[in-house]
């Protein structure tokens, strides 16, 4: 563990501004590093402190520089990965210790990893043998897979104003979807998931504040991604007990990469549904796409739900 702090000089520099050298191979290489030391103290770890049930200054010692590490790049959700777990405890019972608070303040864990300042590296420049022009390399379009999928008949755009008209949505839009599936190469093009957000700590406790973590979802959506995606984003339950979850419908057989991208996408358990075949699948794309309030999926009243179109 004596390497803890030479491995955390580049966070810790691209994180604050100190620098603006680091690249971004660098900062990554830097963050994978400390995140195996917490691993490695999580797996260590026999009892509640690093000697065994009492504290004592070896925990001082590695927690230090560790403060830093969960007040920037330890977020909740990488906390409560089960692998780190026991590590996350494990400082956060030496982190409110008297001794360590009169030290070293008190630590504020962070929710979101912070984004780094990283080098502006030049785009590199291709060069012709013959022609004396040089043209920069182009990059990839964010919706360039999207577009070399194979080409589907089926309007999304049009299904969407359909969809949102339709009256009994959970009904008659649904088996009219269905038959589109069958007829329009539908299911070849397009494809529903369920999403369910991972709560971490207090979360999910105070509707105002839950609603806030699922508007802010929303909001960080590209907005060009609503041309390959369709879909109902619902908060299910009563306080103190509430879930975030939702139905998409997607361009394609896999989650774009305007979806896996997303800040909020890690802390989500996605499955895909089989809509055409599985009953359990079609009902639950039924209840989600045709939500409407005084509504209950799996038996739990929809506190609030909102369109991705």
């Amino acid at each position: 563990m004596t390497t803890i702090m030479t491995d955390l000089y580049p966070v810790l520099k691209a994180v604050f501004g100190w620098s603006t050298e680091v690249t971004q191979a660098e900062y990554k290489d830097s963050e994978k590093k400390m995140k195996e030391h917490l691993k490695t103290i999580s797996g260590a770890l026999a009892g509640k402190f690093i000697c065994g049930d009492d504290i004592t200054v070896a925990d001082f010692v590695i927690a230090g520089p560790l403060a830093l590490c969960f007040q920037t790049i330890f977020d909740a959700g990488f906390c409560k990965a089960p692998i780190n777990q026991k590590g996350a405890a494990w400082f956060k019972a030496v982190s409110e210790h008297p001794a360590f608070v009169r030290v070293n303040g008190k630590v504020h864990m962070c929710a979101r990893a912070l984004k780094p300042i990283l080098k502006v590296e030049e785009k590199k420049k291709v060069v012709q043998a013959v022609a004396v022009k040089k043209d920069e390399v182009k990059e990839e379009a964010p919706d360039a897979k999207l577009k070399a999928l194979p080409k589907s008949d089926f309007d999304l755009f049009n299904f969407k104003t359909f969809f949102c008209n339709e009256k009994d949505k959970a009904g008659s839009a649904m088996d009219k979807t269905m038959e589109m599936f069958k007829s329009e190469g539908f299911a070849e093009g397009y494809s529903f998931w369920h999403m369910k957000y991972q709560k971490y700590g207090q979360e999910g406790t105070v509707l105002y504040k839950f609603v806030n973590l699922m508007n802010g979802f929303l909001q960080r959506m590209d907005t060009k991604f609503g041309q390959y995606s369709f879909g109902r984003v619902c908060m299910l339950g009563e306080e103190p007990v509430l879930d975030i979850e939702a139905v998409f419908m997607f361009r394609g057989q896999e989650v774009p990469f305007q979806m896996t991208e997303h800040v909020s996408y890690e802390y989500f358990d996605t499955k895909k549904l089989d809509f055409m075949n599985n009953d359990d699948d079609n009902k639950c794309v039924r209840e989600f796409m045709g939500v409407k309030e005084g509504s209950t999926i799996r038996g739990g009243r929809v506190e609030q739900f909102e369109w991705w179109k």
